[in-house]
């Protein structure tokens, strides 16, 4: 037996110092792996204060923009286009020129901020920041929630209509990212009521400002088809996007109605 050992030239210390090293680091693994998991779920949880600026802006002018080139950046279509820390707004359209590290887009107009003072920005899929910039009639409304009074966007069909549609934003952003879809369905005879819900920074807060991605929020949609069948509606169409639609999917396997 002594021979056998020997011949392997793997000592019984040794083998148990390389079994403890593997179990280190295993544990190391699983403690870094349960951190990042922690993190990642505390970052879909609560809502962002700030969020990143990642493009870098090369230059401007009054009629367009040039931006590091990203994926964001590069894709064609009209979008919003934040910076200065999310203090100045400009929408920018098409690209009419790209190189291997930069796209300069068609600038359409700055809402607000000083853009040629800026370094940095961020694109988002809004377009629109109040129901005004459709040209359309609209009234600011509060949905009756449990926590309290959530403001809403009543945008009347041309014509009165007891056909309805509850627009439900996504996680962190708020109602003008619904403003997209109000043309559609106006022109298809809808209402659109574009409504709020808990810790979105519009609605009334919990006392733990935190997402439930849907399983609370849910609630506050329920407030609204309440809200809206009080108000005329009798055929409802709940429309949400990213964590909306997964707080419209509640509401619809929850809701009492």
């Amino acid at each position: 037996m002594a021979r056998a050992r020997a011949s392997l030239g793997v000592s019984p210390r040794s083998a148990l110092i390389a079994g403890i090293t593997t179990i280190s680091v295993g544990l190391a693994t699983v403690a870094a792996a349960g951190f990042a998991t922690v993190l990642f779920a505390r970052k879909v949880v609560v809502p962002p204060k700030k969020r990143a600026m990642d493009l870098e802006i090369v230059h401007s002018d009054a009629e367009t923009i040039t931006l590091s080139a990203t994926i964001d950046s590069m894709t064609p279509g009209h979008y919003s286009l934040w910076f200065g820390g999310d203090t100045g707004h400009a929408r920018v359209g098409e690209i009419v020129g790209y190189s291997k590290e930069t796209v300069t887009r068609q600038i359409i107009g700055v809402d607000f901020g000083n853009l040629s003072d800026a370094r940095r920005a961020r694109m988002s899929g809004w377009f629109y920041l109040t129901p005004r910039d459709l040209g359309f009639e609209f009234e600011e409304v509060f949905v009756t929630t449990e926590i309290g009074d959530a403001p809403a966007w009543l945008i009347p069909a041309d014509e009165p209509s007891e056909r309805w549609v509850i627009q439900v934003h996504g996680r962190a952003v708020r109602r003008p990212e619904t403003l997209r879809a109000v043309p559609v369905f106006r022109e298809a005879g809808y209402t659109s009521l574009i409504i709020s819900y808990r810790n979105d920074g519009d609605a009334p807060r919990t006392n733990d400002n935190r997402y439930t991605l849907g399983d609370s929020e849910w609630r506050d949609v329920h407030a609204a088809i309440e809200w809206a069948r009080a108000h005329g509606a009798k055929c409802l169409v709940l429309m949400g996007w990213s964590m909306g639609g997964a707080t419209v999917l509640q509401a619809l396997t929850r809701s009492s109605l």
